[in-house]
């Protein structure tokens, strides 16, 4: 299983430091170029990072709110496009962004950027595309992935029905991604090919330290809550140490 740590856009140095063998980051972060985007990009190229996905930024923009016109979300596919080809992404995903646009409209986004970029991308279901679309993407993709799990109230749900679109996809031979799913206590359970989480970001967040023994991640929060915590400190630590945890689960 590949583990890909999230969150490098605002933390390059400390993803240098702690070089995770595979990162995921967002383009919306990207867009437009500069300095920001040449860190991420020297970052995720660096020798020591074996693989990275990029996200085409759908998750932040449900976070942060919208207000994109139809003409805008074109003219953002066609920079996610330039970029794509510019940078020879490998592994990227769709823009799902079903629940703004409706998914007719997103898979005329797929089509337009596969067929530019002369690659395939990796497509999202969400529990409103139904089993049959699984099915299909599982029949038209080699690598597939699952969304809708982070800040979901319906997440857990979800997860129970794991083991079906594992199995489905491994049937058919495709490769299937977990986005935002890193329980670590129920990995085994779930043998998805990647999965990618930004957990290890809790420190500075949540005042949470993790520690990996016997092959387990352990998370603490804030022993001396009359402390005060030094947050870039405990993330370096915390991004060393989930970066030990990602690779005892890439084999």
């Amino acid at each position: 299983m590949r583990l890909y740590l999230a969150g490098v856009e605002q933390r390059t140095e400390q993803f240098k430091e702690a070089k995770p063998p595979y990162i995921l980051f967002s383009f919306a972060a990207c867009q437009g170029g500069g300095k920001k985007q040449e860190k991420i990009m020297d970052c995720v190229r660096s020798p020591w990072c074996k693989d990275f996905l990029c996200d085409s930024g759908a998750f932040t923009f449900f976070s942060k709110g919208h207000s994109k016109t139809l003409e805008e979300w074109d003219r953002y596919v066609d920079e996610y496009i330039d970029f794509i080809n510019t940078y020879d992404v490998h592994h990227f995903f769709e823009l799902d962004i079903d629940r703004i646009v409706g998914l007719e409209k997103v898979e005329e986004f797929r089509r337009k950027i596969e067929k530019r970029t002369g690659k395939q991308s990796i497509p999202v279901w969400h529990s409103n595309r139904g089993w049959a679309y699984f099915e299909r993407m599982c029949a038209e993709y080699s690598y597939v992935s699952i969304g809708g799990i982070a800040k979901n109230p319906n997440g857990k749900a979800i997860e129970k029905i794991f083991p079906w679109f594992i199995e489905h996809a491994h049937k058919t031979g495709t490769q299937i991604h977990g986005l935002g799913y890193t329980d670590t206590k129920k990995l085994k359970l779930y043998p998805f090919d990647s999965v990618d989480s930004t957990s290890w970001s809790s420190g500075s967040r949540y005042g949470v330290s993790f520690e990996y023994k016997g092959h387990a991640m352990c998370g603490k929060k804030n022993i001396y809550p009359d402390k005060r915590i030094d947050g870039q400190m405990l993330d370096i630590h915390n991004l060393k140490v989930w970066t030990q945890y990602a690779k005892s689960l890439d084999h």
